[in-house]
Formats: structure tokens, sequence, C-alpha cells
């Protein structure tokens, strides 16, 4: 059973999140075309091997990056855009993958902020989990999901996240009364990365099996990176307009 808990404290974070996400009764009645709307996005610092780059609707950029340039400066700014009904069913997310790595396995948490305050009230969400986890990270005899397609999210590469290839599993979890059509705010968090080393990153850290312990987490060192911390980052080598 401890063995079985350190597997998995890699997705601590993830399901600390959820777990203020789940389905609860909640009412709306107004409609919601031409709308303010926002998409909430995590604001980067330099250790985290993904960042979302921009969001689009159809072609349009709603919403750059949010990215922590300057600590004694103002953080990049949710701004406010106007969308009509179908805004997430045409929304698409860009997420860079910073490091010299190839990530096996993605995760990403929609979450709906309008349906609960996140305490007494849990709000709904949508979790999307893309490729395969390594098996040395998971319990021994526990198989991959069947329906889940590997995927190879290359170094320095760009993987683009079309909502509308989703929309009924969001609109299915998005509750009977709040569906994407009509909601105003999206909040986006990302969390875990696997990587084909056999490591991975949450909770900005890094983490690696102990080769003497099969099945312990061990962390990596506070400053470590798999490439260059510098470069890919708004402005700095190698970033340009991704």
């Amino acid at each position: 059973m401890i063995k079985l808990l350190k597997i998995i404290a890699g997705l601590v974070l993830s399901v600390t999140i959820l777990l203020a996400f789940v389905v609860q009764p909640f009412s709306w009645s107004a409609a919601a075309s031409g709308l303010n709307r926002e998409v909430q996005l995590p604001v980067a610092v330099k250790n985290e091997p993904v960042v979302i780059t921009k969001v689009t609707i159809k072609d349009l950029v709603v919403q750059s990056g949010r990215f922590v340039h300057d600590r004694t400066q103002p953080m990049d700014p949710v701004t406010p855009f106007q969308a009509d009904d179908d805004w997430i069913r045409d929304m698409t997310l860009y997420l860079f993958n910073r490091t010299n790595r190839t990530i096996t396995f993605a995760q990403v948490l929609f979450g709906f902020p309008e349906t609960g305050d996140g305490r007494s009230i849990p709000q709904h969400a949508f979790m999307l989990q893309l490729g395969r986890i390594p098996a040395s990270f998971l319990p021994a005899g526990r198989p991959q999901p069947a329906d889940r397609e590997p995927i190879a999210f290359r170094p320095h590469g760009t993987l683009a996240i079309h909502l509308g290839e989703y929309i009924d599993q969001i609109r299915a979890q998005a509750g009977p009364a709040l569906t994407p059509e009509i909601a105003t705010q999206l909040v986006v968090r990302l969390s875990p990365f696997f990587f084909s080393d056999n490591t991975e990153w949450h909770a900005s850290r890094y983490y690696s099996i102990d080769p003497q312990i099969p099945g312990k987490l061990m962390h990596l060192d506070k400053d470590y990176f798999p490439g260059d911390m510098e470069a890919y980052w708004p402005g700095r080598p190698g970033w340009q307009d991704r």
C-alpha cells in the first residue's frame, strides 16, 4: 500500500485540483451571445517544461500566454474578449515544450469557475489526458487505459489542442445548467507531464524513479531543468513567435 501511494504521488496536485471540480447542481438564466469571455491561464515561470503561448478563437488570438518576466513587474494580464455561443468549441490552445525531452503524457484541466466557489460548492471541470504514463510510474500489473493513444510531444515543438474535438465530453462534464455556450470564464491548469526518459514534472518540481527502489519517486535537484532554462522564453533565443 505504501509503495502504491509513492508511485501515484506524481498525480497529487492534479487530484487535489480535480476534487474542487466535481459535478454539483447550478442554475443559470441568461442568454450569452456576444458576452465578454475570459480564459484564465496559469502564469509560467522559467522552470516549467510546458507553457501555453496563446489561445485562439478560430484564427483570432484572444489571449496571449502569461509569464513571469521580472518578479518586480506585474504579471501578464487576463484579457477579456467578446465571443459568441460557440466560443469554447472554436477555441484552440497552443502548448510549447521548452525542454529537450519528448513528452509522452500530458494532462490539462479545463475548469468552469461559475459553477461554484471551489469550497462549499465544488466546480465542474473537464480533465483532458493525452498519451501514456511510463510503465515505471504505474503500479505493478496496472495496464494503460485501452483507449489511450500514445503521443510524442517533441522537444521545442508545439501541441495544438482543439477543444471542438472534445466538445461533447466538455458539455457532459460542464453540467446540465451551465453549458460551454453560456459560460463566460474558463480556467486552464497544466500538470503533470511525463517524459520519455522516465522523469516527471508536477507541482513545480521534477521527479524520477529511484533505480534502487522500483516505484519510489525521487526529487531531482531544485535547479534541474531538462534543457536550457534561459532559452525558449519570451524575448529569449529560440522563442520567436510561438
